[in-house]
């Protein structure tokens, strides 16, 4: 388990600087400090300089773990999830993290402020992306329903995007042609999947 260390600022009355809808929700509960040292006395480690998602993340790269949440922002990770709330298992594959990263660039997360596209959510965010077979077409997808707004898309995926190693930047992935100069885009071994994730029953994050 990983808590993290960091911090939200802080207006002079001691509330989130957020939009206003979203203070009340994000407050922190009453006995906050009190669960959070229970937890450490549990064997929680606490991560300092980065959420403790991205720590999940770091640590799963490592392999036989199970990701055990309630987060869907975790979904972006291949492997096992478990949320211990609805009690369901599921493998997420290579390419169905990253169309749950895509999707949610395409939704945004309003939990932790990142803003996606108007009168868009996960059923047509799917529509969005379901004929896309690589990497590259995904962010083309996204890039074409921002109309072209590529600051924009960026900035959602490195607010969204869960790091895989420490100090680590997303940068939109490139096609062949950019690597080789060749003319074909890059492939997927999942080049035949459809772009909506089906969850293997037998889920969590962030890290």
């Amino acid at each position: 388990m990983f808590l993290g260390t960091h911090e939200p600022k802080l207006d002079e009355k001691g509330r989130l600087i957020l939009p206003a809808k979203f203070r009340e929700e994000l407050a922190k509960p009453k006995h906050y400090q009190a669960i959070r040292e229970h937890l450490v006395r549990l064997g929680a480690t606490l991560v300092d300089g980065m959420e403790a998602d991205d720590a999940i993340a770091i640590k799963a790269q490592e392999g036989n773990y199970w990701i055990c949440s309630i987060d869907k922002d975790l979904d972006q990770l291949e492997g096992w999830h478990y949320n211990f709330v609805k009690k369901e298992k599921y493998y997420v594959t290579h390419w169905q993290g990253l169309v749950s990263f895509y999707s949610q660039i395409l939704t945004g997360d309003r939990i932790d402020n990142v803003v996606g596209l108007k009168g868009i959510g996960p059923v047509k965010a799917a529509k969005i992306l379901q004929d896309c077979k690589t990497e590259k077409e995904l962010y083309d997808a996204c890039l074409k329903a921002y109309d072209g707004d590529e600051a924009r898309v960026i900035e959602n995926a490195r607010l969204l995007w869960l790091l895989r190693t420490p100090q680590q930047v997303w940068s939109p992935p490139l096609s062949l042609q950019d690597l080789s100069g060749e003319s074909s885009t890059q492939t997927t071994s999942a080049s035949t999947a459809s772009a909506t994730p089906q969850r293997k029953k037998s889920r969590s994050k962030r890290g």
